[in-house]
């Protein structure tokens, strides 16, 4: 506020004003996610809020991807016993990459060993 003098015309007389207000634009600070937002009041508005309101739409989706891991039951050990004409065998399986596998069988004193493929 300010104590200013009265306009004089140019034909002597002053002006009868003995107050003159002036009210600015409405202005109103914003922050959505700590960023500025800027809301102009429309030209039709006398105050801000007057004839338009504020709406916050908010839509939300989670994706939720699950991959569980496929367990190769093939990747184990074996153990096994049978019989032949000259008596017990025993055997061991055994894995060695993928779907290939190992072997040793027999009894003492008679020996084998090979490789399989798991299909």
């Amino acid at each position: 506020i300010v104590y200013v003098p009265k306009y004089i015309y140019q034909d002597g007389s002053t002006e009868k004003t003995d107050v003159d207000v002036n009210v600015g634009k409405q202005e109103l600070a914003v922050k959505v996610n700590g960023k500025d937002f800027e809301i102009k009041k429309a030209d039709d508005e006398k105050y801000i809020f007057d004839k338009y309101k504020l709406q916050l739409n908010q839509t939300s989706r989670t994706d939720l991807n699950i991959t569980v891991p496929v367990i190769d039951k093939t990747k184990r050990w074996e153990i096994g016993i049978g019989a032949s004409k000259d008596g017990a065998v025993g055997m061991v399986g055994f894995p060695i990459k993928n779907n290939i596998g190992g072997w040793i069988a027999g009894r003492q004193g008679n020996m084998m060993a090979g490789v399989m493929v798991k299909i």
